[in-house]
């Protein structure tokens, strides 16, 4: 049976000189054929992982009470307007990360090589780019990789520097560089790109032409083809949109209170100042957010800090003492769980944002998975027998949220990642050694006991299967719904 000829493609472009905008989900791109498969207009399933440095205060974070009627203790405060949204988890250990140094393996679970050197190697392909080589060929980027935070200076405990930026690796020996500048960002998001939708080498710095006025008149034609809840929907989004990209363009300016060499926005390094930290991060969360509305990716991981950071949040953290956020994980108790705070805040304002978007029925947070977590469990001690960890969104209706799950001690957080993957549709039979996925996501109670895992045979993750290959049966729980694989009909 023909499509209606008023349907558009859902990798439709507005396209200008120098830009290209991806567009949300539109009612006019669903297929309504009573033929298509009951997946076919389903929104894909995305992923978005925060991270943040140097652990949390366990008396302030974990609940006392489990399942759906845990309470919230001060750092997860905060949760309350998506308390229903959320799962919180206890019990999950990396055995990748031990210390600072080792926080590289949050994403892998694997340990790395110690080096001072420049043969870094990481232990194994990341989480994020087992789901990137598996979905990536569906969206202009595999995935976008985010920081604040330039790559640190020194060596620790005989590993690199580089290991406390680097979490993202696409091989053993191949890290993802984050993007830490605003302005490259959006760029790569919303430049020019060719038939394949690729991204095209960046403009020159010195053309200031705003993007989404480059493509306002592709905008003006597709117009008439949408309705008014669509045409009401684009609109909000350009305004949006715009509202960001002025945002972007304020930020790459030099500060202009005193005299400084004249500077490419490009090159200009992130402000150390707190208040321009906060809003440089909710600018930053603000791109990843259109990123996965649009489906530009659908794959996110962005560091809210480097690991170890001692960032300091003097002015955006009342009552401080002590400023800087590492000090303060060792030295000033009150403060630092302040600091956890303020960073579960913000996971919560991105996840508002996200059950704002509609997709059709659903929101864009319903159909997406976005985690907050850090290496260690208490940075204090450095304990990593327990690795903090919250997830919002349902994953295409595939998760049961809104419970608190405290797992037996030992139970592997690459099971989750296990868990995840499946649900983006990678057909992943092991991750870092976990071969079955941790229970209970999709609903019902944690076991009491520890589950036998197998020693992992090697230190790489399982390769997805090449594209178009069939799908490993999972092995979920019997309760579990299939995952929504998020490929395209």
């Amino acid at each position: 049976m023909s499509q209606p000829s008023w349907l558009i493609p859902r990798r439709t472009l507005l396209r200008g000189a120098v830009a290209a905008l991806g567009l949300p989900l539109l009612e006019c791109m669903r297929p309504l054929a009573a033929s298509e498969p009951a997946s076919a207009g389903k929104p894909p399933v995305r992923t978005l992982m925060l991270y943040f440095a140097n652990g949390v205060p366990p008396d302030a974070w974990f609940p006392k009470k489990s399942g759906s009627q845990f309470d919230l203790p001060q750092c997860l405060a905060p949760l309350a307007p998506i308390r229903d949204e959320v799962l919180v988890f206890k019990g999950l250990k990396n055995p990748g990360v031990g210390s600072h140094e080792n926080a590289h393996g949050y994403f892998t679970c694997l340990k790395s090589k110690p080096t001072t050197g420049a043969d870094i190697a990481g232990g194994g392909v990341s989480m994020d780019q087992v789901m990137a080589k598996a979905v990536g060929q569906d969206t202009p980027l595999p995935s976008i990789e985010i920081g604040t935070e330039p790559p640190p200076f020194g060596d620790q405990k005989g590993y690199s520097a580089q290991y406390f930026h680097y979490m993202s690796w696409a091989s053993p020996t191949e890290p993802m560089a984050r993007e830490i500048n605003p302005r490259a960002l959006f760029e790569r998001m919303f430049g020019a790109k060719d038939a394949q939708g690729r991204p095209l080498p960046s403009r020159p710095a010195a053309d200031d032409r705003s993007l989404i006025d480059l493509a306002l008149g592709e905008a003006k034609s597709l117009r008439p083809k949408l309705g008014t809840r669509d045409a009401n929907k684009l609109d909000e989004y350009l305004e949006a949109l715009r509202g960001v990209e002025r945002r972007v363009e304020f930020s790459s300016r030099p500060d202009t209170r005193t005299w400084r060499p004249r500077t490419k926005p490009e090159l200009v390094p992130p402000p150390l100042d707190p208040k321009t930290y906060g809003e440089r991060l909710q600018l930053m969360l603000d791109l990843a957010v259109l990123a996965l509305q649009t489906d530009t990716t659908r794959v996110i991981t962005l560091l809210m800090t480097n690991e170890a950071s001692d960032r300091s949040y003097s002015g955006l953290v009342p009552g401080l003492t002590v400023f800087g956020h590492h000090t303060c994980s060792h030295s000033e108790p009150k403060g630092y769980a302040a600091i956890t705070t303020w960073q579960v805040a913000q996971f919560v304002k991105v996840c508002q944002k996200m059950r704002a978007i509609d997709e059709g029925g659903s929101s864009l947070l319903d159909n997406s998975m976005v985690t907050l977590g850090t290496a260690m469990l208490d940075g204090r001690s450095h304990n990593a027998d327990h690795t903090p960890m919250l997830m919002a969104g349902r994953a295409g209706g595939t998760i049961a949220p809104g419970r608190y799950l405290p797992y037996p001690q030992g139970t592997t957080l690459s099971s989750l990642y296990l868990g995840m993957l499946r649900r983006m549709g990678v057909p992943a039979k092991s991750f870092a050694g976990a071969t079955d996925e941790l229970p209970a996501l999709s609903g019902g109670d944690p076991p009491q006991e520890k589950p036998k895992e197998k020693p992992p045979e090697s230190i790489k993750p399982s390769e997805p299967a090449k594209p178009g290959a069939k799908a490993a049966e999972p092995a979920t729980p019997a309760a579990a719904k299939p995952p929504v694989t998020g490929k395209k009909p």
